[in-house]
């Protein structure tokens, strides 16, 4: 009898502490497996999705910023690069490059040394030409003229050896009247009867019409230089 119930004490105590482990096992396991759970969900949901968020919403209102600014200075660019690039109604539009002509009055030619004569100016530096050409000696004529009447000469040279390349007829006058044509304006002048064109393909057409219709307008002498081949390429007062 004393046996029997050692043994069911034994029993009993046994369930119990087994029923305690167990209890003890399920809890440990719980908080272990509710506590990682809660810190890894909210780890990942508050810190890698607000980092995440913030830094792609942060870097894409930089790029926007950056793509807006860049944006603006291309406007701003091409603005500027616009109002550099009209060049025909520049007050100082010019048909040939300036170290590629001379307009200026003639004040002495020189003897030729070996068939060149160097030509000097009032402002211009000296240019030269072979006076043994029969385009020389036209130009040669001309070249005095202008010492003579002090009348300025328009001449295309090269801009490396200044020598001259061609003259062009130069005249001052009043316009008198100005007709537009398809292709071409005719101008008229007081000092010549003839009528001359003021080509509209030409580079610096807008500042020369300008200048002539501002002329007209006022009655006031202008220097006009012209070719055959290019009509009027400029207009200025004169010198």
């Amino acid at each position: 009898m004393d046996t029997t119930m050692s043994k069911v004490g034994v029993a009993l105590l046994c369930g119990f502490l087994l029923t305690a482990c167990g209890e003890s096992s399920s809890g440990n396991k719980d908080d272990t497996g509710t506590g990682t759970d809660q810190e890894t969900d909210s780890e990942t949901a508050s810190g890698t999705d607000t980092g995440t968020d913030a830094s792609s919403d942060s870097g894409a209102d930089a790029d926007t910023d950056a793509d807006a600014d860049t944006d603006a200075d291309t406007d701003m660019d091409t603005d500027s690069d616009g109002d550099t690039d009209t060049s025909t109604g520049s007050e100082d539009c010019l048909v040939d490059a300036p170290d590629a002509m001379v307009l200026d009055i003639v004040t002495a030619i020189s003897a030729p040394v070996q068939n060149i004569e160097t030509v000097t100016f009032a402002s211009a530096e000296p240019v030269t030409f072979d006076a043994s050409t029969p385009a020389g000696q036209v130009w040669h004529d001309m070249l005095q003229f202008s010492i003579d009447y002090n009348q300025p000469v328009y001449l295309r040279i090269d801009s490396d050896t200044r020598l001259i390349l061609n003259m062009l007829s130069t005249f001052d006058g009043q316009v008198v009247s100005m007709t537009d044509e398809t292709d071409y304006i005719g101008v008229a002048f007081t000092t010549s009867a003839a009528i001359h064109y003021l080509y509209r393909n030409n580079v610096c057409f807008d500042h020369i019409h300008a200048e002539l219709e501002a002329a007209l307008a006022d009655q006031t002498d202008v220097l006009v230089s012209e070719s055959d081949e290019d009509g009027i390429v400029d207009v200025r007062p004169p010198l």
